[in-house]
């Protein structure tokens, strides 16, 4: 395969009907391209492999979301100045990713316990964050902090911009292939929420490398106990995995477990 061959099968991929609403950046196309170019010598295998791993990172059967409605549904909102307005409609987005759903129920806890152990106003990278910072209006988090979210999913960061305008917080939320260009910035800390086992299908290590890449001290990786839609535990799996990333690293590790989700606070 040459340039022009990897170019071709890019802009294929990513003007797909899967993908041509989505936005992601041509470089996690081409990384996926050049890593299983390693593994395959036939170009057909290599585009079943990149469309396969795309899949696993792109994750839609974890939401169903029409960007545009809520962006207009957020406009709304703020035009009705009700501060319950505002929550349930966080709730709603939060409800539409399965990931998120299932924090909802213990989001409080779940938040109090990460923020005990920051300082004011903290400098915050969410790292693949999805719906996440959604929930930064339900745990009443100051909009002084700094809060930097990275997502391959254009209207999904759009959207996420558009509520920190809304809220008058800084609009650092940006399209990122954060395994191929990790943020630079030093940050209090990294949170990397139910992600790790996909990266790690991705490429094996790839958690090692990133919480390596990452200026920060303290690394908060969550894990999910079991499986979508509760099917089955997996709890256990996930601590082993946790134990095989930070294996021969000086790094500290605390687990503070809560019903759909681990957390493992890394420090550096």
């Amino acid at each position: 395969m040459n340039i022009r061959d990897i170019e071709n099968i890019t802009q294929k991929i990513l003007q797909s009907r899967k993908y041509q609403s989505l936005g992601i950046p041509k470089l996690t196309v081409e990384n996926l391209i050049f890593q299983e170019m390693d593994r395959f010598k036939n170009k057909r295998d290599v585009i079943k492999a990149v469309r396969t791993k795309l899949h696993n990172i792109v994750a839609p059967y974890l939401e169903d979301i029409d960007y545009p409605h809520y962006s207009v549904r957020l406009e709304h909102v703020f035009e009705d100045s009700n501060a319950n307005s505002l929550i349930q409609f966080c709730q709603e987005i939060l409800s539409l990713h399965e990931s998120t759903k299932e924090r909802l129920g213990i989001i409080h806890q779940f938040y109090d316990y990460i923020f005990d152990k920051l300082p004011n106003n903290p400098i915050i990278l969410d790292l693949a964050c999805g719906l996440n910072p959604f929930s930064i209006p339900i745990i009443n988090l100051s909009t002084t902090t700094q809060f930097h979210a990275y997502d391959i999913i254009q209207p999904r960061i759009d959207l996420i911009n558009q509520l920190f305008l809304s809220i008058g917080m800084q609009q650092q939320a940006e399209v990122r292939d954060i395994i191929v260009q990790p943020p630079a910035i030093h940050a209090d800390a990294a949170f990397l929420f139910k992600e790790a086992h996909r990266l790690e299908k991705r490429g094996q290590g790839l958690t090692r490398t990133l919480i390596h890449a990452i200026q920060t001290d303290m690394f908060f990786l969550s894990l999910p106990n079991h499986s979508i839609n509760d099917r089955y535990p997996i709890r256990d799996r996930m601590h082993n995995l946790v134990n095989t990333i930070v294996q021969d690293q000086m790094w500290d590790v605390e687990a503070k477990d809560f019903k759909s989700e681990t957390i493992f606070l890394i420090r550096k």
